[in-house]
């Protein structure tokens, strides 16, 4: 598919192209950056915040390492796997890893999380929330509904690869609609003007 675009003030439209990831962790790095680019808050009937705070590589001993773990302002927990298509796990695989990593923070306690978020951020999770300065935000509310996600293993799942295949779509949609388990695929492309 051709995507052309034309900027304001200027007649001519210009063509875009797709461009490769050329290593998981340049998308890794491109959710890191900009949480924003998963609109959490369009993909779910249930009522998500956008992701606040996002922390990178973080290590589940005798799981290996989550990509991305997110967390909004309301206390919801996002497990993020990022690959390309090229890997061959961005397909089944993908799956029991996304799955492992949630098994492995399930019943884990506040102050466990709030350790790793120490740990890469230099302040805890309740520190940083207040320093975003939103006048929503309850940091007791905040404190137990990360408390109660942990205990009763409620995260959002998110797969994000550079393209979704057949086989990928259907385990994706057979655990959402049949296991009612809130997990996502994501496609993300890059464009850039030729």
């Amino acid at each position: 598919m051709k995507i052309l675009i034309r900027r304001q003030g200027e007649n001519k439209w210009c063509s875009l192209s797709y461009e490769e990831f050329k290593e998981e962790a340049d998308l890794q790095n491109l959710l890191f950056e900009d949480p924003d680019i998963i609109s959490v808050e369009e993909l779910s009937d249930v009522s998500l915040g956008s992701i606040k705070l996002m922390l990178k590589e973080v290590s589940l001993p005798d799981a290996g390492s989550i990509d991305l773990v997110g967390i909004d302002a309301k206390g919801n927990i996002y497990l993020i796997e990022t690959k390309l298509a090229k890997n061959p796990e961005a397909k089944r695989q993908v799956i029991g890893q996304i799955l492992e990593y949630a098994a492995f923070m399930y019943e884990k306690g506040f102050d466990w999380l709030d350790s790793v978020v120490k740990k890469q951020k230099g302040v805890g999770l309740s520190e940083y929330f207040e320093q975003q300065d939103d006048p929503n935000w309850d940091k007791e509310t905040f404190e137990q509904n990360i408390a109660d996600n942990l205990a009763l293993g409620k995260f959002n799942l998110f797969i994000v690869v550079d393209k979704i295949d057949a086989n990928l779509r259907r385990i994706i949609n057979y655990m959402r609609n049949v296991l009612k388990v809130e997990i996502y695929a994501l496609e993300l492309k890059y464009l850039s003007l030729i």
